[in-house]
């Protein structure tokens, strides 16, 4: 069945039943010109991304349930880069008119089997033709007390640099599937694939690390660490000093690169969405952070560099004691001559 043989309200009708619907504060949520919320203290995080076909991802490639939950999921994981709890969200869809009916509604199955996971009420939203493919725009408003909010430009001179599981898996699964010729084990290649449609959340994480006031500044690795790194650098005023053998590099991505012939710090380094937090923390109690985060969501926190006072001293240091200008590798949907200062 297609989206024009049934119209857009029908359709709307549809997934209205999927989706959740009900939370805190929600006084009326889908069904009115504008959600009506009940918003509690503490701050207020607002967000919105946006997931479009043959740009964040490919039909071919994943489930609608993957690519539905992955998109929520981006949104989740800057809320949990600040510390915050995701509270409601929004959803703007746009599809063409031949669009399958059964695929979108398994689309928003998987957003709502990610919405429900984290108790985020869905509230609201639109629905379009598109003429050029699909699009999805989720926003999400969340939460955090004043005392525990992270933002990228707290990191000081003397914090140590941290960031929470393996980096670099996301980019080897995407570069499997364009560069299909590359001889890698079929078990590896699979892995790899499934940590790019499949990424962790981190919320729980964020919230022990915000939680515990040792956290300096904190973001969510999207574009890729690098990249992210240097935007803390620079909303924080610092320099900073990264150790390549300290970097978390899982054993397929270290078996993808020796398949490759290229050094599996690039991908560390350049390759985004795996969605994991990158962090500054106190020097004097970063350790103990690592354990308590370690005991209380089983993920490792890893030490990996130090903020310095020369703000313009970017450096990653190599096995061999040689030093590299880190320089910002990650993706960027407009890279430009002036990109980089």
């Amino acid at each position: 069945m297609r989206v024009h043989e049934i119209g857009e309200f029908d359709l709307i009708h549809r997934l209205e039943k999927i989706i959740p619907k009900k939370g805190e504060g929600v006084v009326t949520g889908i069904g009115d010109d504008c959600a009506v919320l009940r918003m509690p203290g503490d701050l207020s995080l607002w967000t919105t991304d946006s997931t479009i076909e043959g740009v964040h991802f490919l039909p071919f490639l994943a489930t609608p349930e993957q690519i539905g939950r992955k998109a929520l999921l981006s949104n989740l994981s800057d809320i949990a880069s600040m510390g915050g709890t995701p509270l409601y969200a929004t959803i703007s869809l746009s599809m063409p008119s031949d669009a399958s009916v059964e695929w979108i509604e398994r689309l928003y199955e998987g957003i709502a089997e990610h919405a429900r996971k984290y108790s985020v009420a869905i509230v609201g939203g639109n629905t379009s033709m598109s003429p050029y493919g699909l699009r999805l725009d989720i926003s999400v408003l969340g939460k955090v007390p004043e005392s525990q909010i992270l933002m990228r430009s707290g990191a000081g001179s003397g914090d140590v640099v941290l960031v929470t599981g393996t980096i670099g898996d996301a980019f080897c699964g995407l570069e499997s599937v364009f560069n299909p010729t590359i001889t890698v084990d079929p078990e590896v290649r699979n892995t790899l694939i499934q940590r790019y449609i499949n990424p962790f959340s981190r919320l729980r994480e964020a919230r022990v690390i915000s939680e515990s006031g040792i956290a300096t500044a904190m973001i969510d690795i999207s574009d890729g660490l690098s990249s992210d790194l240097l935007h803390i650098c620079d909303s924080s005023g610092t320099g900073v000093e990264i150790y390549a053998s300290d970097l978390p590099i899982s054993d397929e991505v270290k078996s993808f690169s020796r398949s490759c012939g290229i050094n599996p710090c690039h991908y560390a380094l350049a390759g985004g969405d795996d969605y994991g937090l990158l962090l500054t923390a106190k020097q004097e109690t970063y350790e103990f952070l690592i354990q308590k985060v370690l005991e209380e969501t089983g993920t490792v926190l890893k030490k990996i560099g130090n903020i310095t006072d020369q703000k313009n001293s970017r450096s990653l240091v190599m096995p061999d004691g040689k030093s590299k200008v880190l320089g910002a590798d990650g993706w960027q949907h407009f890279p430009g001559v002036y990109s980089q200062e």
